[in-house]
C-alpha cells in the first residue's frame, strides 16, 4: 500500500477505471447474450425487457462508482486553492492563538482591545511556503470571557470570517466544559461534516480533536505530494460544520495514523511522513501552545485550565512509535517485543515529569490525551495494549508518587468505550481507579470493533452511528462526563469523583 502513495493519481485512478470498465463490459455482455436467448425462445418483444434490465444495472453501477469516486474527486476538482478564512487554535489562560488563510496576502494583523482599552495588535507574515496559512497569537489577554478581534490583510481589507472574531484564552476557574472527540471526514464520501454539529451544541469551552483529523487513505489514497495533503486540510477550512466548531472554542489536537497513513508506526523517512507532517505543521500544529523555543519535531503539549483545576498533556502517539520487532505467542497472541514505545523516551520522560509537577502544584485533575485507548481491553497493538510495558511504567510512576485524579480522553476506535484502568498499586487515595474515556468518530463511518475481551472495566460501550462526541463538566468535586450522539441524544452519562 505505502507504494501505490508514490504513484500520481491517474495511475492510481486508472485501477478504479479499468474495474468499473471491465463491470460495465460484462454487464453489456450478458445482456447481449441474454438479449440473442430471450429471442430464440420468446421473440423479439421480450428484448426490450432484457435491455431495461440491463441499463437498469448500468445506471446503478454507475452510482455505487460515483459515490466511492466522489472524495477523491471532490477533493481534486475542488482544491480550494483561493480559500480565506479564519479559525480558532489553541490558547492558554492568557493568551490565544489564530489561524488565517489568504493567498491574497502577504502578512496579517490582529486588531483588539486590552484590559485598560489601549488598542492592540500582532501581524504574522503570509508565505506560499507554508500554503499561505499564518498564525497570528493574541497575547496579555486578561479577560474571563473573549476579546473582540477584527483581522485584516496588508491591503487593509478584513480577511472573510475575520470580523468581529470572538477569540477565547482558556478558562481562568472553573467549573468549565471541554470536549473532545477524533476521526472525521466527509461521510459518506462527500462534501460535509454534519458530526461537528454535535461538539457545536455542546457549546465547549475547550475542545480536544484527538486525530485523524483528515484521512489521506479514505476510500483510497490520492498521492503523498504536499499539495494533495494541503487539499484535505483545505477542505476542513471551507466545511461549515467543522467552522461552526472552529470559530467559536479554543482547540487542541494530536494526529493519528490518518493524518499519515492507516495504522502508521514506521520510520520518519519513510514515504509519505515528510509530505503529511509538513502539511499538518502548516495547518494545525503550528497552532499548538508549545513551550517556547521548542524543536521542530516536538509534538506533545501540556496547558493548565481553570487556574489549578485542571492540566491536560497532549501525547503523540505516532511520531515517536516503534513497535519493535512483531511477533506472535504460542497462542496466537502478540508478543510485546521488550524496546517497544508508544512514546519515545523523551515524551515519556516529559510526561513522567508533568504528572509529577501537576501533582505538586496542586492541580486537581490531570488530563493526558491520547489518539488511542489506554485501555487494555482492547486486544489491538494500535492501541496502548501493545505497548504495556510503557504501560506499566506510567502506572508504576503514578503509584509510587501518589499521584491522584488522573484519567485518559481517548478515540480512534469509531466506538465508544468508557473504562475503569485499576492503578495495580498505591493506597488510599492512589488506589482509585482511572478512566480511560474513548470517544469516536465525529463524523464517519462506524464499526463495532468485537474485541472487549474483558469486560469486567468496561463501564459502557455504544456503536451504531457515525458521530459520538463526549464532554466533561469539569468543577472542584467532580468530572461530569457525557456521551452525545448524533442529533443531540445523550445515550450516557457518570460522575468521576474527586479523590
Amino acid at each position: 500500500m505505502l507504494a501505490l502513495t508514490r504513484a500520481p493519481f491517474w495511475q492510481l485512478t486508472q485501477y478504479h477505471y479499468m474495474l468499473f470498465g471491465a463491470s460495465m463490459v460484462l454487464l453489456l455482455i450478458r445482456g447481449v447474450l441474454r438479449a440473442l436467448h430471450v429471442r430464440s425462445k420468446r421473440g423479439s418483444g421480450a428484448i426490450r425487457s432484457v435491455a431495461l434490465t440491463t441499463i437498469a444495472g448500468m445506471l446503478a453501477l454507475s452510482a455505487l462508482f460515483a459515490l466511492v469516486m466522489h472524495q477523491t474527486y471532490d477533493t481534486l476538482l475542488n482544491s480550494f486553492a483561493d480559500l480565506r478564512a479564519v479559525r480558532l487554535a489553541g490558547a492558554t489562560m492568557d493568551s490565544a492563538k489564530v489561524f488565517v488563510r489568504d493567498p491574497t496576502a502577504k502578512s496579517v494583523t490582529a486588531t483588539w482591545q486590552g484590559p485598560n482599552g489601549a488598542q492592540q495588535t500582532a501581524t504574522a507574515n503570509v508565505s506560499p511556503d507554508t500554503d499561505f496559512v499564518a498564525v497570528v497569537t493574541l497575547t496579555g489577554l486578561d479577560v474571563t470571557g473573549a476579546v473582540t478581534a477584527t483581522i485584516k490583510n496588508d491591503k487593509g481589507e478584513v480577511v472573510p470570517g475575520g470580523d468581529k472574531v470572538q477569540v477565547k484564552p482558556l478558562p481562568k476557574q472553573g467549573p468549565f466544559r471541554m470536549a473532545w472527540g477524533s476521526c472525521a471526514l466527509p461521510y459518506p464520501y462527500g462534501r460535509g461534516q454534519p458530526g461537528y454539529q454535535n461538539v457545536a451544541a455542546l457549546k465547549p469551552d475547550v475542545f480536544m480533536h484527538l486525530g485523524d483529523y483528515i484521512y489521506a487513505d479514505l476510500p483510497f489514497i490520492v498521492g503523498d505530494s504536499v499539495e494533495n495533503y494541503r487539499r484535505l486540510y483545505r477542505r476542513n477550512w471551507s466545511d461549515k460544520y467543522y467552522m461552526e466548531v472552529a470559530s467559536k472554542a479554543p482547540s487542541f489536537h494530536t494526529l493519528d495514523d490518518h493524518e499519515i497513513i492507516d495504522n502508521w508506526e514506521f520510520l520518519a523517512t519513510r514515504s509519505p511522513f515528510s509530505s503529511a507532517m509538513r502539511v499538518y505543521d502548516e495547518h494545525v500544529h503550528a497552532g499548538m501552545p508549545l513551550p517556547p523555543n521548542s524543536p521542530k519535531d516536538r509534538y506533545f503539549f501540556n496547558v493548565t485550565m481553570g487556574g489549578n483545576l485542571a492540566a491536560m498533556y497532549v501525547t503523540n502517539g505516532r511520531v515517536y512509535r516503534n513497535p519493535g520487532v512483531v511477533a506472535k505467542n504460542e497462542d496466537g497472541t502478540n508478543k510485546e517485543d521488550p524496546k517497544a514505545t508508544y512514546l519515545g523516551a523523551d515524551q515519556l520522560a516529559d510526561l513522567k515529569k508533568w504528572l509529577l509537577d501537576s501533582h505538586q502544584r496542586g492541580i486537581v485533575w490531570k488530563i493526558i490525551a491520547s489518539s488511542v485507548p489506554f485501555t487494555e481491553d482492547y486486544k489491538d497493538r494500535d492501541t496502548w495494549f501493545g505497548f504495556r510495558r510503557e504501560r506499566k511504567e506510567l502506572l508504576d510512576f503514578m503509584n509510587d508518587n501518589n499521584i491522584t485524579n488522573v484519567h485518559v480522553v481517548s478515540g480512534d476506535r469509531h466506538e465508544v468505550g468508557l473504562f475503569k484502568i485499576p492503578r495495580g498499586g498505591g493506597s488510599g487515595a492512589a488506589a482509585a481507579p482511572m478512566f480511560d474515556l474513548s470517544v469516536s468518530p465525529i463524523s464517519a463511518f462506524y464499526e463495532d470493533l468485537d474485541s472487549v475481551a474483558d469486560t469486567s472495566n468496561l463501564v459502557f460501550k455504544a456503536a451504531g452511528a457515525s458521530s459520538y462526541v463526549g464532554a466533561m463538566d469539569i468543577s472542584d468535586k467532580e468530572l461530569a462526563v457525557q456521551v452525545v450522539m448524533y442529533g443531540g441524544s445523550v445515550v450516557h452519562k457518570f460522575s468521576i469523583p474527586r479523590v
